[in-house]
């Protein structure tokens, strides 16, 4: 096949040329490959191996995904992981197109639900926090409405997160704040809140994680009221009668393992409200 001679026969057996030696070499090497894709293929399919692609609004991501991260990242060190945060239409949207093993949200209103399996986890709770040494912090018995007379940082109009506070606000007799800076980034809203008397709904469980920071940069405190506060429920969401690989069927076990579910087996988080609400 190579048109040159690998080796020389003679009365103690053969001895390879330079190509024979050569080619020896690149054997060697190829079967060492082989053995090596072998072993990695085993890994693959028995989920030490592999790359998880996962999807979580903003409070599940910090409480629940994060710290089965690291404990994937811990016992699996070779499955790699990426994580994208967003609001849940746009996870639906991921999760349909595939870019998604699956994700922890909300089922968007307008998606078809038989495309998707969903186990529900409940509501997610919220609560207003401020910066440290606000002047409601050593208000004595303050009120909704002494929290309304000051500037919120919350969603956009439309988002899920503000409505919900909207209502809230509205069913316990408050007129919702009149001064309103709108974003949807977790970063600039925390940033603000540090340098202004701003208030800003947050889902509990990212304000748990920023307040037992101790001395960091992001210093915040809860405010003492709104303490059952909370939005729809949201959920454990795949693709329905899918499978999911080996490694992602272990992370899904992971997060599953770190959450309390309800007894409901499917449900749309946005079945109550208009279509242009989601988070």
């Amino acid at each position: 096949m190579l048109g040159v001679s690998l080796y020389k026969r003679h009365s103690r057996g053969i001895t390879l040329s330079e190509s024979g030696s050569r080619m020896a070499a690149i054997a060697r090497r190829m079967l060492h490959e082989l053995d090596a894709t072998s072993r990695e293929i085993s890994q693959i399919g028995s989920g030490f191996r592999g790359t998880i692609t996962v999807g979580s609004v903003t409070g599940p991501s910090v409480a629940i995904i994060l710290p089965a991260i690291q404990s994937a990242r811990a016992r699996y060190p070779e499955n790699e992981i990426s994580l994208i945060v967003d609001t849940s239409d746009k996870l639906a949207g991921h999760l349909l197109a595939r870019r998604l093993d699956f994700y922890v949200g909300r089922v968007p209103a307008d998606v078809d639900t038989r495309a998707l399996a969903t186990r529900v986890v409940g509501p997610e709770p919220f609560c207003l926090v401020v910066r440290e040494g606000h002047p409601l912090l050593e208000k004595q018995s303050p009120t909704l409405e002494d929290y309304t007379q000051y500037e919120w940082i919350m969603q956009p109009p439309g988002g899920l997160a503000r409505h919900m506070v909207e209502l809230y606000l509205l069913e316990h007799d408050c007129s919702p704040p009149e001064r309103v800076i709108s974003t949807s980034s977790l970063m600039v809203t925390l940033a603000f809140i540090q340098e202004t008397d701003a208030i800003a709904p947050l889902a509990s469980a990212v304000a748990d994680f920023w307040t037992s920071r101790g001395g960091g940069l992001n210093r915040v405190r809860v405010l003492p009221l709104a303490s059952d506060m909370a939005i729809l429920p949201y959920a454990l969401v795949t693709r329905q009668g899918e499978s999911l690989s080996a490694a992602a069927t272990r992370f899904y076990d992971d997060v599953s393992a770190k959450l309390e579910f309800s007894d409901a087996a499917t449900f749309s988080g946005s079945e109550h409200l208009p279509k242009s609400l989601s988070e």
